[in-house]
């Protein structure tokens, strides 16, 4: 088989990840409507901080990201007014700039067009995680700002100053998620990967990270007890179950299987194991167990399982050069088996539950009538409220309102939402002569039931018939 016919297939097989990646980012990239319950009530938490309101007291619940999440959130909507498209785009970038750095540091052959395929490879991990490269969440933020930090720290000729740059990094990489601590874990274990004899110094200069991120947390629990609860003692009370975390974990190995034709390749060649090898497999130690227990946490998602991919993923980069070469060397018959198996090995990776990726580009918190949403609560005037979907009364009257889904968050009884709405929330509800509910893809029948109980009662909207969009009042009728 010529060189030039496997590159064919695998090209064709780069494309098609690619186009799919493209294709699932559009669409998410131009969708006016939350895409979760959380996208809103984040961008709400960013107009708090504009305003100068609390954003981490007893009486409110905040998101369970890092502080900054609401900072960065709040400077895009600044400029671009309240706009969840243009906050979708602005953090994409992150993502993009992730996988850029991640490509130049791992590919390693001499193809220049490699680079690329690297960052194709390492874009559409996009579509194992719940297409988190597209989103207002943190994850890639901190995952670039942490990896940026581990660069410099870890740089042959790091000098002092660049090594208090990277503490730095690795501190603010934290307020945004907290689980961008595992970057710091990388550097003591590397060292150990080495093998004895290690110096025990180098071993204490690389956990330094880890310390000054265990540092700052003692701190914040000093210092702002409240932000301490919503960044560490809320995730570390949800309940951890045995069966996702087994299940997350077979899903994680068995349904990457590129990651095992990587694998075999580096140990092919165990006589001449790289720096960049190390550092990979130093990368895995830490974030797959990292991803496991995440992902058994209750309401987890993929976007758990990030940094795990990131790790996978760099192992198949940085082998390609090594795999093209050994199937350059076969024979005809044998290369096309090698060429069309690894192809398949990759297609299964991206590709592995695309059928459920295809149904979540079309899962939103909402839907085209959200106008005719925010139409009607203007009409009606104050004392509206969205606690759904906080982001529609502020909309329509500027109020700032709590969302529900922080509440129970915060709230949790066993690492379980509570079996009734928090006092807060309750009161704000009280308070309200019309609410707005939103049936999305998480049902919430608790808050409907709250609402009957305190004599709210549908009324008929004629904008919003057939949507997701519910208008309930305490008497009167729609204007």
């Amino acid at each position: 088989m010529s060189a030039r016919a496997h590159r064919y297939i695998l090209l064709l097989v780069l494309a098609s990840i690619g186009a799919a990646n493209a294709f699932a980012s559009l669409v998410r990239l131009t969708e006016p409507a939350p895409l979760t319950p959380w996208e809103p009530a984040i961008a709400m938490e960013a107009v708090r901080f504009t305003r100068g309101l609390p954003l981490y007291e007893a009486s409110h619940a905040t998101h369970m990201y890092g502080p900054l999440l609401t900072i960065a959130t709040a400077g895009v909507l600044k400029i671009t007014g309240f706009n969840l498209i243009a906050a979708r785009i602005a953090f994409s970038l992150f993502g993009i700039a992730l996988a850029a750095l991640l490509a130049t540091l791992v590919w390693r052959g001499e193809d220049r067009g490699g680079w690329v395929v690297a960052f194709v490879l390492f874009l559409a991990i996009n579509l194992r995680t719940n297409f988190i490269f597209v989103s207002t969440q943190g994850d890639c933020i901190a995952a670039l700002l942490a990896l940026v930090a581990l660069c410099l720290w870890a740089h042959p000729k790091s000098s002092f100053p660049f090594r208090v740059m990277a503490l730095a990094l690795f501190l603010v990489a934290v307020l945004f998620k907290q689980t961008s601590a595992a970057f710091a874990l990388i550097l003591p274990i590397q060292v150990l990967l080495r093998g004895r004899p290690f110096s025990r110094r180098k071993l204490l200069v690389a956990s330094l990270p880890a310390l000054a991120i265990g540092l700052q947390i003692a701190l914040i629990y000093a210092a702002a007890p409240n932000l301490f609860q919503a960044m560490v003692a809320v995730p570390a009370s949800i309940h951890v179950s045995l069966g996702r975390t087994l299940s997350g974990a077979i899903l994680l190995l068995a349904t990457f299987p590129a990651v095992y034709l990587g694998g075999a390749a580096m140990l092919a060649k165990s006589h001449s194991i790289t720096e960049m090898d190390r550092w990979i497999c130093a990368s895995a130690v830490v974030f797959l167990p990292t991803a496991i227990w995440t992902i058994g946490k209750s309401g987890s998602g993929y976007n758990s399982f990030l940094f795990a991919y990131i790790a996978m993923s760099a192992l198949v980069v940085s082998q390609l050069p090594s795999i093209i070469k050994w199937i350059e060397s076969m024979s005809a018959p044998r290369g096309l088996v090698a060429t069309i198996t690894i192809a398949i090995a990759l297609l299964a990776s991206y590709f592995f539950q695309f059928d459920r990726s295809l149904k979540l580009l079309s899962v939103r918190h909402g839907d085209e009538n959200m106008d005719a949403a925010i139409a009607i609560i203007r009409q009606i005037g104050p004392n509206v409220i969205s606690p759904e979907d906080p982001s529609l009364a502020y909309r329509a009257n500027g109020y700032v309102g709590r969302s529900v889904f922080f509440e129970l968050d915060a709230h949790t009884v066993g690492g379980q939402w509570p079996a009734k709405l928090p006092a807060q929330m309750d009161r704000e509800i009280d308070r309200a002569t019309a609410v707005i509910e939103v049936r999305g893809y998480i049902p919430l029948p608790l808050f409907r039931q709250t609402l009957m109980q305190k004599g709210f009662q549908i009324m008929g909207a004629r904008t919003l018939e057939n949507s997701a969009y519910t208008l309930w009042m305490r008497s009167g009728r729609v204007p």
